[in-house]
């Protein structure tokens, strides 16, 4: 799953790489973004896709906190997610973070080591989400997958459960997400875990995860779908 990202992107590579409409101003990106902050995601309506800003996590499941990353194969059999699962949309990020416990081995703590992973050829990735609205505001949550093996290396809390976002690795992916006349059913195949084999991705401790001073507890803590399979 996925609690932080940064996001370093200029309007050009945004229009470039979603193909999005240029008749409006879209803005450069840069920045750490997390639950609860309004984040750029790319929406298609009627065959146009725009980048908007939507709140990342749905509204509180009775009471708890807001929930920011789907579990994809699960998510139709979820009477809370069911109803979204054609409102689909794509962040674009460059790096996620990721908490690795540790255990000093002189005073046997546990450690939560901030990691940045991105792509190793420094490409701009896209991940699968989905969004609602409730009349007032618009939210977004990421979908994830089975963690591959290098992703549940960082991503090791829950060893028996590792999770990793689910990207979307290029522009036919990305159309057919995007395009609601395909059912979830349909374009589920896309939400697949890296192959190991390839070696997309490279990991980096990081001192600091974000320069908003949020530490790395309160970030990693975000509950990932409360009690929605019912």
């Amino acid at each position: 799953m996925c609690n932080r990202y940064h996001l370093d992107a200029t309007a050009e590579e945004l229009i470039e790489m979603f193909e999005l409409v240029r008749d409006v101003g879209i803005s450069t990106f840069v920045g750490a973004f997390y639950p609860g902050k309004r984040v750029p995601v790319v929406r298609q309506h009627e065959g146009v896709r725009r980048i908007e800003q939507m709140t990342w996590g749905f509204p509180p499941f009775k009471g708890k906190r807001p929930i920011n990353n789907t579990r994809s194969e699960q998510a139709s059999g979820s009477p809370f997610w069911r109803p979204h699962l054609g409102q689909r949309c794509v962040f674009p990020i460059s790096q996620a973070i990721e908490w690795q416990h540790q255990v000093d081995t002189r005073t046997g703590e546990l450690l939560k080591v901030p990691h940045s992973i991105r792509f190793r050829d420094g490409r701009l990735a896209a991940v699968a989400g989905i969004y609602g609205a409730d009349g007032q505001d618009s939210y977004c949550s990421m979908m994830t997958c089975r963690a591959n093996r290098f992703w549940s290396q960082i991503h090791n809390a829950k060893p028996d459960d590792p999770r990793m976002v689910c990207f979307l690795l290029d522009s036919q992916a990305i159309a057919d997400w995007l395009d609601a006349d395909q059912s979830y059913e349909a374009v589920r195949c896309l939400l697949m875990p890296l192959p190991d084999a390839q070696d997309l991705l490279v990991a980096t401790s990081v001192a600091s995860p974000d320069s908003d001073g949020r530490g790395a507890e309160q970030a990693e803590g975000r509950t990932d779908e409360p009690g929605l399979f019912r």
